[in-house]
């Protein structure tokens, strides 16, 4: 018989795997959504659904215009369309709460593969061999080469719409995918 531990004193990603359990309605999973994935795994991998990832991508958004609300109501919504009103002190605000949301994502990426959208989602990134993504791939190679790309005026929206529409293909690989050698699998 197993003692219930209460809810605040389990480890942090337990606690997240249930509640999202809870929220979709389903029983207790199995395993912790958060479990590592150190090896190439023994059973094949069953590649994410485009709604999952779309919904994974769906709740990250969610969570970073709750962040640009929450730094908007603290300095004031018109110092973020207009950055010449903003203090060094509202810069500071703005840095801080973009640290805490990559901060937070990185650090449930290193131990999952999987951003906060993702455990929603029930997937995880990993490498098309099925062993771990590592954090500097997943930093640089995912996200740090669109960005970079996305940053040339008019061949870098191109760039992202053709990186996107590439998971209608049947790999189910945007462009970052297809860069980094990642592949995003169900849990």
């Amino acid at each position: 018989m197993s003692e219930d531990k209460g809810f605040y004193n389990r480890p942090l990603n337990e606690s997240i795997s249930e509640l999202m359990a809870k929220f979709r309605g389903q029983k207790k999973a199995e395993a912790p959504i958060s479990q590592d994935v150190q090896a190439p795994v023994d059973a094949p991998l069953q590649l994410a659904t485009r709604g999952s990832r779309l919904e994974a991508k769906f709740v990250d958004g969610l969570i970073s215009a709750v962040v640009s609300i929450v730094v908007g109501a603290i300095i004031g919504f018109e110092k973020l369309t207009t950055p010449a009103l903003c203090t060094e002190d509202d810069w500071m605000i703005v840095a801080l709460a973009c640290l805490a949301l990559v901060g937070a994502n990185a650090y449930f990426f290193s131990r999952s593969g999987q951003t906060i959208g993702k455990m929603f989602s029930g997937i995880r990134v990993v490498r098309i061999d099925g062993s771990r993504c590592e954090l500097a791939r997943w930093i640089f190679l995912r996200g740090g080469v669109m960005a970079l790309v996305g940053a040339i005026p008019v061949v870098g929206g191109v760039a992202y719409l053709i990186g996107i529409l590439l998971i209608f293909r049947d790999e189910r690989k945007c462009l970052h995918d297809w860069i980094a050698q990642t592949i995003v699998v169900n849990v």
